[in-house]
């Protein structure tokens, strides 16, 4: 299908629910040649995530338990919790650039989806840098990188964000 001049395949996925034990769950997936910054904030806007070139969201009819979170910057206050967690690591060093795929950010991801798997029963394959790349790696012009290193400069994480005119999501 081409929506104003951008190709969009669209697909739903039924699975086992990620949230809750039990459920079946129906994610519809649009998958967007180029996106420009406007569709991807209005996709992101209306509640859909997004990997790559692939916007999905759940589209459950018996439940909508899983409803993205908004946090309102200016109304927002750190909690006890969360001041002490930023105190616990302030050594940690935080770099922000365009998404890369090396080394280390595949074994990152693998080693949390490990954990996932054992911790959780999250499927779980060992992911290739083609499939890194494609996840996150494709080139977005609102897509930024956050790199977080300890003080001896190992990466302990990396976070995706989409940098859009009306939210960071």
């Amino acid at each position: 299908m081409t929506l104003n001049g951008i190709e969009v395949i669209t697909d739903f996925l039924e699975s086992d629910c990620a949230y809750l034990k039990g459920n079946t769950s129906l994610t519809e997936y649009n998958i967007i040649s180029h996106p420009s910054i406007n569709v991807a904030e209005d996709y992101l806007d209306q509640g859909w995530r997004r990997f790559g070139k692939m916007f999905f969201r759940p589209s459950c009819t018996h439940c909508s338990k899983c409803i993205p979170l908004r946090v309102e910057l200016e109304n927002f206050k750190l909690s006890r919790s969360m001041r002490k967690a930023l105190k616990k690591n302030q050594g940690i060093h935080l770099e922000v650039g365009t998404p890369e795929c090396t080394p280390q950010h595949i074994s990152l991801h693998n080693i949390y989806h490990k954990h996932q798997n054992e911790k959780k029963n999250w499927p779980h394959h060992a992911i290739s840098a083609t499939e890194y790349r494609m996840l996150f790696c494709e080139p977005m012009t609102f897509a930024k990188e956050f790199r977080y290193f300890s003080s001896k400069g190992q990466l302990l994480g990396v976070g995706y964000v989409d940098v859009l005119p009306s939210a960071y999501y």
